[in-house]
C-alpha cells in the first residue's frame, strides 16, 4: 500500500492558545505531518489534538514566561515511519521519514527551524553555525535532507538564494530602526482614511465571499503594507545605503582583483572564525590557523597577478592604444581631493614662522655694577663658545673685556 504525507509549516506563535480556535484546528487537520515554531511551551505543558503524536524541544525546561520552541507533530498511523533525532542544537529540531514511505535510496531527514530574531535576549550569533555543524553531521547518513522553519532572515552580509545584485535598484532605500520612544507617533502617522478605506473594502469581501480568490487577498495585504510602511517612513525616516561602501574599511568586494577564489576563502575564514568563536576548541583554533593562511596566501597571489597583468597591458597598450591606456590609468590611479585653501597654508606657514617675541622690549640698565654682574655670572649658563653672552652684553650696551686667562668681565 502506498503512503502519502501532507506536511504543514507554521509559525504559530502559542499552540495552546491557538488550539482554542476552531478554524485553527480545521486547518491542522488537513494535514498529516505538522512543523510548528514559536510553540511557547515548556516541559510541563501537554498537548492533546486528535491523534496526533507531539515531539517538542522547548526553550525552556519550566518557566512563567513562554517563549520559543519548535514542535513536531503526526498522525498514529506514520509513528512507524517518522521518528526524531536528538540533537544539541536548540534552534533546529531533526526529524527522519524512513525511505519505505517515499521509496527512496535514503532516508529523508527534515530540520524545523526556528532562529530568533534580532536584539532579543536569545540572540545568537551562531545559530547558523551550530545548525550547519548538525546538517554536516546528518548528512553523512542521508543525501536527502532539507530545512524548513522561520529563519527570521538573518543572511546577514551571505548571498541568499538570489543576487542581490540584479535587485540593487529596487533595495537602495531603507526604513530605520523601530523605536519604542516613538510608538505614539507611529500611531498618529498611520493614514486612517486608508485604513477605513480598507476596512470598508474587506468588509464588502467578506459579504461576497464566493468572489474572494488568492489574489483578492495578496491585493489586501499588499494595501495593509503600504499603509504601514508609509506611517513607518514618516516616524523613523529613510536612508540609503551605497552599494559600493557596504562593508566598511577593509571590504575589497568591489576590487577588481578579487575573483570568485577570493570570496569563497574568505567564505571559509568567517565561518572558521564563528566556529572557533563559540566553541573554543583546539579542533576549531587549528581550522580558523588553517584557514587565515590559506586567505592570505589567495589574497596576495591574486593581487600579485593582477599587477602584473596590469603593469603588462598598460604597457602594450602605451604606444598602441593610448586612449586605452588612459582609461586604465585614470580608473587606477586614486585621487584624494584636498579641501585646503591657499590662503589658508599660506597662514599656516606664515603663523609658525613668526617670531613670538617680536614687538617685545626689555629696559636693561646700563649702569651695571661688577659685583651685579658676577652674580648675574653665576645665575647664567655660560655657554662655551661665549655666544650667549657677548650677545647679551652686546645688547645692554656693556663693555665685555677679556683678561689674560680669557675669563669675561664688564
Amino acid at each position: 500500500m502506498e503512503l502519502t504525507l501532507t506536511l504543514t509549516l507554521l509559525n504559530v506563535c502559542g499552540l495552546k492558545r491557538k488550539l482554542l480556535y476552531q478554524e485553527f484546528r480545521d486547518l491542522l487537520k488537513c494535514n498529516d505531518s505538522l512543523c510548528l515554531t514559536e510553540t511557547k511551551l515548556d516541559d510541563l505543558d501537554e498537548i492533546s489534538f486528535e491523534d496526533f503524536t507531539f515531539h517538542y524541544k522547548n526553550r525552556k525546561t519550566f518557566t512563567s514566561f513562554r517563549s520559543g520552541g519548535i514542535a513536531l507533530g503526526y498522525r498514529s498511523q506514520y509513528a512507524k515511519f517518522i521518528h526524531c533525532i536528538e540533537t544539541d542544537c536548540p534552534f533546529v529540531l531533526w526529524f527522519r521519514v524512513d525511505r519505505i514511505l517515499f521509496r527512496t535510496e535514503d532516508d529523508i531527514i527534515m530540520g524545523i527551524v526556528y532562529i530568533p530574531p534580532e536584539n532579543t535576549r536569545y540572540t545568537s550569533e551562531n545559530a547558523m553555525s551550530e545548525i550547519e555543524i548538525e546538517f554536516l553531521e546528518l548528512q553523512k547518513n542521508s543525501n536527502c535532507i532539507f530545512l524548513l522553519g522561520d529563519f527570521n532572515s538573518r543572511t546577514a552580509n551571505e548571498q541568499d538564494f538570489c543576487n542581490i545584485s540584479d535587485f540593487e535598484e529596487h533595495l537602495t532605500d531603507f526604513i530605520g530602526k523601530w523605536k519604542h520612544e516613538k510608538t505614539i507617533e507611529y500611531k498618529i502617522n498611520i493614514d486612517v482614511d486608508k485604513v477605513n478605506e480598507l476596512l470598508l473594502n474587506v468588509m464588502s469581501k467578506y459579504d461576497d465571499i464566493s468572489s474572494v480568490d488568492q489574489g483578492t487577498v495578496d491585493s489586501i495585504v499588499s494595501d495593509i503594507t503600504t499603509v504601514l510602511l508609509s506611517a513607518a517612513k514618516d516616524t523613523f525616516g529613510v536612508f540609503t545605503k551605497n552599494s559600493k561602501n557596504i562593508g566598511g574599511e577593509g571590504n575589497f568586494s568591489n576590487k577588481d582583483w578579487f575573483n570568485k577564489d577570493c570570496k569563497k576563502v574568505r567564505q571559509e575564514f568567517r565561518k572558521s572564525r564563528r566556529l572557533y568563536k563559540h566553541y573554543g576548541s583546539n579542533l576549531f583554533k587549528e581550522r580558523l590557523r588553517q584557514s587565515e593562511k590559506h586567505y592570505k596566501k589567495v589574497m596576495d597571489e591574486n593581487i600579485k597577478l593582477y599587477n602584473e597583468n596590469l603593469r603588462t597591458k598598460m604597457r602594450n597598450m602605451r604606444f598602441k592604444n593610448p586612449r586605452e591606456f588612459w582609461k586604465i590609468w585614470n580608473k587606477v590611479k586614486h585621487k584624494n581631493n584636498c579641501n585646503i585653501t591657499t590662503e589658508s597654508l599660506f597662514n599656516f606657514f606664515k603663523d609658525i614662522n613668526k617670531n613670538k617675541y617680536e614687538g617685545d622690549t626689555y629696559d636693561i640698565n646700563n649702569d651695571v655694577s661688577q659685583e651685579s654682574s658676577n652674580s648675574m655670572l653665576n645665575e647664567i649658563k655660560i655657554c662655551t663658545d661665549g655666544y650667549h653672552l657677548n650677545t647679551f652684553y652686546k645688547n645692554s650696551n656693556t663693555t665685555v673685556k677679556t683678561d689674560k686667562n680669557g675669563v669675561q668681565y664688564t
